[in-house]
């Protein structure tokens, strides 16, 4: 079993700060992705491996940061990391909700 122990933040709680100017990631423009995925897998021949990957994109026009954090964990002890996470999902227009995709990891 492997666990993610982040608490996470939660944006726009609360009355909105009138004292400090507005932050360039509240923008309209902005987007934001973020996927995590803890999984568990177990091949044919029975071996077992977990994967975890955290991917999170901010941008607006001019500006983009991704961050990528992601090993396969297997049943020996070794961990393998992930460098780079290219998600391609497919969003409905109308409600924003995942409609499937992939990703290429190396």
């Amino acid at each position: 079993m492997t666990r993610d122990h982040s608490w996470g933040i939660r944006p726009v709680v609360g009355l909105p700060l009138t004292d400090l100017p507005p932050e360039p990631v509240d923008s309209e423009h902005m987007r934001i992705l973020a996927v995590w995925n803890p999984l568990y897998f177990q091949n044919p021949h029975g071996s077992t491996y977990a994967f975890h990957q955290y991917y999170l994109q901010y941008a607006v026009p001019g500006f983009e940061e991704k961050r990528v954090q992601g090993h396969f964990e297997y049943a020996d002890g070794r961990r393998e990391a992930v460098a780079m996470i290219k998600p391609m999902l497919r969003f409905d227009p109308s409600n924003r909700r995942l409609l499937g995709g992939e990703s290429s990891y190396r």
